[in-house]
């Protein structure tokens, strides 16, 4: 087929894609909702935070069930699912979920039996049945600074690699000119952040006690400082991916 003959599809063709698209996803986060079983971050975390956020209540309020140690601007993708239906928002968070780790995966290089063997893997498959935010972090590492940084700073534990890749490519690239311009928009967030909810990460201090906590910090930082010096070295994100657990004092482990 001659590729300059094709024509793009009609827009009327496109509205219907994504109405499709839209009611797939409605039909299937109905059917999700109704087989799963409860998720425990979303009963306990992400519900109640959506709800209290939409009444004015700060996401890191000590009323919540358990704490919200994420960024505020997580709720953004939360809280219109919080608002449905318990059992609904939950099966729409799943669908959501099953479509973030699908798209990071094929943008990090996953194929047809690469992306099922992802999905299928353990720490996926813990995720989606805790309805755990992992995902979200997982995209800024595929996305363009400076939105890519946004999203890596929602969990730290997963994104601080990424955050420094990007810090040391923008600094390689542009100096310091380019390094303001990538990460003065979520410097002005995070300050912003502070004046709204005061200094919200010091009260992730306490997710260091949790008896899942299978962080082997700090004997894991040399492990961390390799994989960031070939990051850093062969220009490859994926290195300081795998380096972001190693740089954390909690990751969240089975019970």
């Amino acid at each position: 087929m001659n590729i300059e003959n094709t024509r793009p599809l009609p827009a009327y063709l496109i509205r219907w894609r994504y109405s499709i698209g839209l009611i797939g996803f409605i039909i299937l986060s109905v059917v999700a909702g109704n087989i799963l079983p409860q998720g425990i971050d979303w009963n306990l975390t992400y519900r109640p935070v959506s709800l209290m956020a939409v009444q004015g209540i700060s996401p890191y309020s000590p009323e919540l069930p358990t704490p919200f140690p994420y960024a505020p601007w997580a709720l953004l993708p939360i809280v219109p699912l919080g608002l449905l239906p318990e059992h609904i928002g939950r099966g729409a968070f799943f669908i959501a979920s099953i479509l973030g780790y699908s798209y990071f995966a094929m943008r990090i290089g996953a194929n047809r039996f690469t992306l099922p063997a992802f999905l299928l893997s353990p720490p996926v498959i813990h995720c989606l049945l805790n309805a755990n935010i992992d995902w979200l972090p997982l995209l800024g590492f595929v996305l363009p600074p400076p939105v890519g940084i946004f999203v890596l700073f929602i969990k730290p534990q997963i994104g601080i690699g990424g955050v420094l890749f990007f810090l040391y490519t923008s600094w390689k690239r542009g100096g310091l000119k380019e390094t303001v311009r990538v990460f003065a928009p979520v410097t002005i967030a995070l300050l912003i952040s502070f004046l709204i909810f005061g200094l919200w990460p010091l009260g992730f201090s306490q997710a260091l006690s949790y008896s899942w906590n299978v962080s082997l910090w700090p004997l894991s930082i040399p492990i961390a400082l390799c994989l960031m010096v070939l990051a850093f070295r062969r220009s490859e994100i994926r290195f300081s991916l795998a380096a972001s657990p190693f740089m954390s004092c909690f990751i969240h482990g089975l019970e």
